[in-house]
């Protein structure tokens, strides 16, 4: 059992917040032409949702994933600490956790 955290899930919903705010960057460039463009094609095809509506959502989103991601990082007692040195996650997951074992023992003999 290993009580290491990998980052993969922060970096994939911190990618999903980019991508979202990327959206709501290319939603707010429309210009009022292309807009009504946009609506008008959307009428046609049955979907009656506006740019503003979108707007609306993309923002709601992009807070609360926000939000969320930082409550999850606020439940550690201390700042994740990422390791960039030399080996594997794997490689240095294990080398941390044989030192924990060494420093339990260590404690246990004292």
């Amino acid at each position: 059992m290993t009580h290491f955290l990998e980052v993969g899930s922060m970096r994939e919903e911190l990618g999903e917040i980019v991508e979202l705010a990327k959206h709501l960057r290319r939603l707010l460039a429309v210009t009022p032409d292309q807009r009504l463009r946009i609506e008008r094609d959307r009428i046609a095809q049955g979907d009656i949702t506006t740019i503003g509506e979108e707007i609306q959502v993309a923002v709601t989103e992009l807070v609360e994933r926000a939000e969320e991601l930082a409550g999850f990082l606020d439940r550690f007692e201390s700042n994740p600490v990422i390791y960039t040195g030399p080996g594997s996650t794997q490689e240095v997951m294990a080398l941390l956790a044989r030192l924990v074992a060494l420093g339990k023992e260590a404690g246990e003999k004292l």
